[in-house]
Parts: C-alpha cells; sequence; structure tokens
C-alpha cells in the first residue's frame, strides 16, 4: 500500500512531509518512541495498506538486543532524515511557481493529473489560493488547461521571457 504523512500548522496549511510504500518505516513513529513524545503529523492512507505497530517496550527491546534491527532503524531515520533536508530546502529557497511547474512536468507527462488545486497545495506546502493563482497564469500562458479536478500540461513548463 502506500501511505501519506503530512503535518498540519498553525495557520491551518498542510503539507505533506513523506510518502511511505511497502515495507517503509514511518520516520515519525521512530521518533515517538524514541522520545516519548507525540508530533502533530497524521497518516493518510492512499492506497489499502497493512502496518504493523510495535509497542515501545518492545521497540526499546529490539534496539537494545539486536542490532539488526537497530541498524535497519537508523538506517531508514538516515535515509528519511535526507529527505526532509531536501524538502526544507525546496520550501524555504525555491519559488513556488519553480516548484509547481516541476511537480506537474514530473506528474503530467502521462496525462491529466487528477487533483484539486487544495491537494496539489497541500503536496507543495502552501495555500491554495497561490496555488489556484499561479495555475491560472499558466492556464493564461496556455502551458496547462484547469477543469475541475483536473489539470492537463499542454505545453512546456518554462519561465517566461525576461520583462
Amino acid at each position: 500500500g502506500r501511505v501519506k504523512v503530512q503535518m498540519t500548522g498553525a495557520s491551518g496549511h498542510s503539507i505533506v512531509l513523506y510518502r511511505m510504500e511497502n515495507d517503509d518505516i514511518c520516520t515519525l513513529s521512530i521518533g515517538c518512541l524514541m522520545t516519548g513524545r507525540a508530533y502533530r503529523a497524521e497518516a493518510v492512507v492512499e492506497d489499502g495498506a497493512e502496518a504493523l505497530m510495535i509497542p515501545r517496550g518492545a521497540f526499546d527491546r529490539l534496539m537494545d538486543q539486536s542490532a539488526g534491527f537497530r541498524l535497519g532503524i537508523m538506517e531508514s531515520y538516515g535515509r528519511r532524515l535526507d529527505d526532509l533536508m531536501l524538502l526544507v530546502e525546496e520550501v524555504a529557497f525555491r519559488r513556488m511557481d519553480k516548484r509547481l511547474e516541476e511537480w506537474l512536468l514530473a506528474r503530467g507527462a502521462l496525462g491529466p493529473v487528477m487533483i484539486t488545486h487544495q491537494e496539489l497545495a497541500v503536496e507543495l506546502g502552501t495555500a491554495r489560493e497561490v496555488v489556484s493563482r499561479l495555475l491560472k497564469e499558466l492556464e493564461r500562458r496556455d502551458m496547462v488547461r484547469l477543469s475541475r479536478g483536473k489539470i492537463e500540461v499542454t505545453g512546456l513548463l518554462e519561465s517566461p521571457p525576461p520583462a
């Protein structure tokens, strides 16, 4: 299956932190088990999934007694930390219009993308209004065609010529 892990901030805006596929370990769950603290995130099942939950006591014992288990957990944690650092870099340092264009290019090459403006805003970690404004501009430039819950990439997305 597939599970999306997202976080909602005090502003009410959400961002997708990562997705888990078969045999992935939830990094935030690892953090909760290690610290005993909860995090403001939620897991949303996108495709039917089965999950294995480990009680904290069993997790602690396995971390203490099994080098293989400990190594697997730490490797998984390290990989996901790298992914999260890239996400922070994207959100903090890249322009939203460029992030949107890249997202559309990556997913729109195979046909229409079935997604609402709100869902796309969560994917990119911004407000729906920002996504709607940027999509309208791309539509005005004949680069996308918009309809309810669907975005079709109709032209190569590239930066407009300098004004």
